[in-house]
């Protein structure tokens, strides 16, 4: 699951991708990709994945300033199996190009 608090500028800035560890444990394979949040709400967005799968989750933004602070406050969760896997909205963390989460799932 994951739910934006999107900033002033998410719409043409932001993109979420899942990425999916392959046989030679690389992550290359695009699991999910969401982009084009509406700018200053707050969406949850749901997609079914492997629960024996290996994954790492990116953020993006063409802005290079993050969803905290120049354009408004904003930041994302990632919950995986019922687990918090990533949560910018409380700390503020994604002020730059991209944020990345450790690995996830069955790794």
């Amino acid at each position: 699951v994951l739910t934006v608090t999107a900033d002033g500028k998410s719409k043409k800035q932001n993109i979420f991708i899942v990425k999916k560890r392959n046989a030679n444990k690389k992550f290359k394979i695009q699991a999910w990709k969401k982009n084009k949040f509406p700018n200053n709400q707050v969406n949850v967005y749901k997609m079914c994945m492997d629960t024996s799968g290996c994954y790492k989750t990116i953020m993006k933004d063409k802005g290079k300033n993050g969803m905290c602070c120049a354009n408004g406050e904003g930041g994302y969760v990632v919950t995986f199996n019922g687990v918090t896997i990533m949560d910018t909205l409380a700390d503020s963390s994604f002020d730059g190009k991209f944020s990345k989460s450790g690995k996830f799932g069955q790794c």
